[in-house]
């Protein structure tokens, strides 16, 4: 049908989003929804300071595909479908680290190649 889909997970058992921004920023005082958001503005726990890009290019590229992403970490997520299709959910059960799920719809755009 010419149509590709590409769903990718990824998940792990470390810190989270939170605890990895706390090592750089002040965070203490911050959810763990708005610590998510934080990570999609460019907050960054690298020690260089520069980072901060992966998932917004990973959710503008899937979104461009009419794809999605999904991320989780502590007790909150985030679904985006397109840049304006934004939808938070807060206080959900604990889960140690962080979960990641994204989808490709074709046909995928050149710049992906």
């Amino acid at each position: 049908q010419g149509i590709v889909t590409i769903e990718l997970a990824v998940g792990d058992l470390g810190c989270g989003v939170r605890n990895s921004l706390a090592a750089r920023h002040r965070v203490e005082d911050q959810s763990s929804l708005q610590c998510l958001q934080f990570a999609f503005e460019g907050f960054t726990a690298r020690v260089s300071g520069r980072g901060g890009l992966g998932l917004r290019r990973v959710r503008d590229i899937a979104c461009a595909t009419g794809g999605h992403l999904w991320i989780r970490s502590d007790n909150a997520a985030m679904l985006f479908r397109s840049e304006d299709n934004r939808i938070e959910y807060d206080n959900l059960e604990h889960i140690p680290g962080t979960q990641v799920t994204v989808e490709f719809r074709g046909p995928l755009p050149e710049i992906i190649w």
